[in-house]
């Protein structure tokens, strides 16, 4: 049963179970707001009268709730927003039907800076999947632990209650939370509060009886009752109340004030006042200056107490926070994939000129991109150009630019000349400006590599969803196989155009650095070489290449038959696979075909005659095999027929079924290639 078949009312989730001026029994024995030292009865709702909690309260709800709050995936360069998935229109926009995302964080923040405790009803839909979220009154709901089971009680307003096991209620606690309850500040900071609110009383006592202190007239003679009443009530009506006090006071007969009361002055009223906010805001972690006390403030420090505000007090209970929509709203294998992050990027913001300067370093050095920045300046992206990273070329790994050495006499163990040298350097087996050539480049495809991994997960995403979704529609019916194939047909016409505009900046982006670093290798000029065109021809190839492979393997899957239930999961089976390890793949094998394919285009304009088969220090046998092999740069290294038979005997020959004319070889080869 959902949660409106359980309640007449939603509403009444909210409603208070007791007045101001009546607390409940019970809520002086839950939360011990028994009558203080002061005199003064303190609980979580009269608490709320005085200016200091109040505002404590209201700024930590309000602050925790304002930030955005996302669902995000895990992926190979580190996270994306999960908007596809239900949790994120629950968290992010629109918790319940009656309130939106900060107004349902908000009151539920407000409950744990009030009661520590702050609960929401999880409504599920037949799936099992979170619906909505309702918050609970905390003085309504309480975890009890019996024979190791929690469960929680709610009483409705209107009598009786109901029981939800734990699974069933997000429950966000605040300090000293031991798995059933945690702390009410309000509870721990009763007797302070209680001070707070008697000096406050104390005050408009003050001005509510007028005469500065309580004092006597001193009369020279002696007054009947008659006139001793008369003379009161002619200066209490004189002088008394709000707007009486401070006027002049006119005596007669020889009649003199006398003051008998404390000053206030004297008393320290209005440092005791002052005292009690610095006393309450510690409670809750809170920088006087943030709820208006700012007679410790100065200008110098305003901005890292702004700052250890989000760090030290905030940060705490967005965790908190976190960890409990991750336990309770993801299966245990989505919470391996998915997981809920507030981003606090706002709240952390410096002066102009400090995020500029620090805009502009991220920039330089690569971990930043244009709409990485547009982002964070709360700005539109300029579209696929603005994820190209800048990569200094002088910031190569230093073990690849080893000065290379004439020494390469073969030893004993030497299988080949020049073995022992490649060993040593741990680099290639190429002298002089050719070494450094390759390494350049080698350190510009690695570079590039997470732009590839970012570009290919776009384009499983998409894929993912649009053949998981078409599944879901076609297979189970009456000529599915065939209904699924014509809607494979516009899945994949419209994903090649979309996968080109997917990879397209960081292909060009490679291939702008191999072309300029292949040119430089012969001392020639890179703007002698046209690209654009070539990156055309590669993007549309590439997408070729992927559209074929992907067909290929599930016309494969579709073509073995089976029932629809078969067919199903082996396709969803195959989809896994490519979420799982497609992407690292083609950024693997990506660069190292654009860096041999741009490096003979650019050696053949600058009328460069041989290229050299160059393996990597630990290349495979395969490899290995290849590595010294030189041919025209018109011809190809080996050609549909050929094999590559590695002379160590134990790894089985590769039957060419290609042409060749650079590296890979293989998925896994990562050669190069170089200018003779």
């Amino acid at each position: 049963m959902n949660l409106s078949g359980r309640f007449a009312q939603r509403s009444r989730f909210l409603e208070a179970i007791a007045t101001l001026k009546e607390p409940a029994p019970w809520m002086h024995r839950w939360f011990g707001s028994e009558p203080t030292a002061a005199g003064i009865d303190v609980n979580e709702r009269i608490a709320m009268t005085n200016s200091t909690v109040y505002a404590c309260i209201r700024l930590m709800s309000e602050l925790t709730s304002s930030v955005p709050l996302f669902v995000y995936e895990r992926t190979s360069r580190g996270k994306d927003k999960a908007v596809d998935h239900d949790n994120y229109h629950l968290l992010h926009r629109q918790p319940n039907e009656l309130m939106g995302s900060m107004s349902f964080r908000s009151s539920r923040q407000g409950h744990v800076e009030g009661w520590g405790n702050g609960y929401a009803f999880i409504e599920r839909a037949k799936n099992g999947r979170p619906k909505e979220l309702w918050p609970l009154a905390p003085d309504r709901t309480r975890g009890v632990l019996k024979d190791g089971k929690l469960t929680y009680i709610w009483r409705p307003a209107g009598g009786g209650k109901e029981v939800f096991p734990a699974s069933e209620l997000l429950h966000f606690a605040g300090f000293g939370f031991d798995g059933i309850r945690g702390y009410s500040p309000v509870a721990m900071a009763r007797q302070a509060v209680a001070l707070s609110m008697a000096t406050e009383r104390f005050g408009s006592a003050l001005f509510k009886n007028g005469i500065r202190p309580s004092g006597f007239i001193e009369h020279p003679g002696k007054l009947s009752p008659d006139a001793q009443k008369n003379l009161t009530s002619s200066i209490s009506q004189a002088h008394a109340g709000d707007g009486n006090w401070l006027k002049m006071m006119v005596l007669e007969e020889g009649m003199k004030w006398n003051t008998s009361a404390i000053a206030p002055e004297d008393a320290q009223f209005l440092q005791t006042r002052q005292f009690q906010v610095i006393e309450i805001v510690r409670f809750w972690g809170v920088q006087p200056h943030k709820i208006g006390d700012l007679s410790r403030a100065t200008f110098s420090n305003i901005e890292q107490e702004n700052l250890s505000l989000v760090t030290d007090v905030l940060r705490p209970r967005w965790v908190r926070n976190e960890q409990e929509y991750n336990r309770k709203l993801f299966t245990r294998s989505e919470q391996e994939r998915f997981f809920v992050e507030h981003q606090a990027d706002g709240l952390l913001r410096g002066d102009q000129k400090t995020r500029f300067e620090g805009y502009a370093k991220g920039r330089q050095w690569g971990w930043m991109t244009v709409n990485d920045i547009l982002q964070l300046e709360n700005r539109n992206t300029i579209g696929p150009e603005g994820d190209i990273r800048l990569v200094p070329l002088n910031m190569l790994n230093g073990t690849s630019l080893i000065n290379p050495t004439d020494d390469d006499t073969p030893t004993d163990d030497d299988s080949k000349p020049g073995e022992a040298l490649r060993k040593s350097l741990g680099a290639y087996e190429v002298r002089g400006r050719q070494t450094k050539g390759i390494a350049i480049r080698k350190g510009l495809r690695e570079a590039h590599g997470p732009a590839f991994v970012d570009a290919a997960q776009r384009i499983v995403r998409m894929e993912d969803r649009q053949i998981r979704d078409a599944i879901k529609k076609h297979l189970g019916r009456r000529a599915s196989t065939i209904g699924l194939s014509m809607r494979l047909d516009e899945i994949y016409k419209q994903l090649a155009i979309k996968m080109r505009g997917f990879m397209a900046p960081a292909v060009s982006a490679l291939v702008g650095g191999i072309a300029g670093a292949a040119m430089s290798e012969l001392g020639s000029d890179p703007s002698d070489l046209e690209i654009d065109e070539f990156v055309a021809s590669y993007l549309e190839k590439f997408s070729d290449r992927w559209v074929i492979s992907s067909r290929g393997q599930i016309d494969s899957i579709l073509s073995a038959g089976g029932t629809e239930e078969e067919l199903s999961l082996a396709l969803e089976n195959r989809l896994d696979e490519w979420t799982e390890k497609r992407a690292a793949k083609v950024a693997k094998k990506e660069p190292v075909k654009i860096d041999g394919a741009v490096s003979r285009l650019a050696w053949a304009v600058a009328g460069v005659a041989v290229v050299t088969w160059v393996a990597n220090a630990d290349a495979c046998p395969l490899c290995d095999e290849m590595d010294g092999r030189t041919v025209s740069i018109s011809r190809s290294f080996v050609a549909p027929g050929d094999t590559v038979d590695p002379a160590d005997g134990d790894t089985q020959k590769l039957e060419v079924k290609q042409v060749t004319n650079h590296p890979p070889l293989h998925d896994s080869c990562i050669c190069s290639i170089s200018p003779e």
